[in-house]
């Protein structure tokens, strides 16, 4: 960003802006907002608000608990995973050109794994002590992180 040619004026447009704010409310301030918007855009202004979506973290950073587990750990262990995906897919590639690349498909998949591994498929604190985290799933589409065998073993499922 470009520093400031007229700090006077600026002042001038945050104080117009709060003074709308104070008598007509935010929803008014976001009308006015998006019609500027839309302005600038029509006269080519060349600028659009940044995008974020509505999503606001409902618990407070110091609220949160703190990470469950060893982060660098976790950080090394998630990189040689993709390493072996990027190496798998590679050689699958070289034996098998139709194949195509799916290692953005592996990194996503990886990273929901993670989190639910982490934070969500874990038991009820009531019956923390009685058994292991697990997650089940249907066998006709389990994860790829699972191998077939510890399927057929007998893991309980949802089928």
């Amino acid at each position: 960003m470009s520093p400031d040619s007229d700090p006077g004026e600026t002042a001038e447009w945050r104080d117009a802006f709060q003074a709308l704010l104070a008598a007509h409310g935010p929803e008014r301030a976001r009308y006015i907002l998006d019609e500027l918007a839309i302005l600038a855009q029509a006269l080519r202004v060349g600028w659009q608000p940044a995008l974020n979506t509505p999503y606001v973290n409902t618990v407070a950073v110091e609220m949160q608990p703190v990470f469950p587990g060893d982060l660098a750990i976790e950080e090394r262990l998630a990189s040689l995973m993709r390493w072996n995906a990027l190496a798998m897919v590679a050689r699958a590639n070289m034996a098998y050109g139709e194949l195509g690349g799916h290692i953005a498909s592996y990194a996503s998949a990886a990273d929901l794994f993670e989190t639910g591994f982490n934070h969500f498929f874990r038991p009820r604190p009531a019956r923390a002590s009685t058994a292991a985290t697990w997650c089940s799933s249907s066998r006709t589409a389990r994860p790829a992180s699972t191998p077939a065998p510890f399927w057929r073993a007998g893991w309980p499922s949802a089928t």
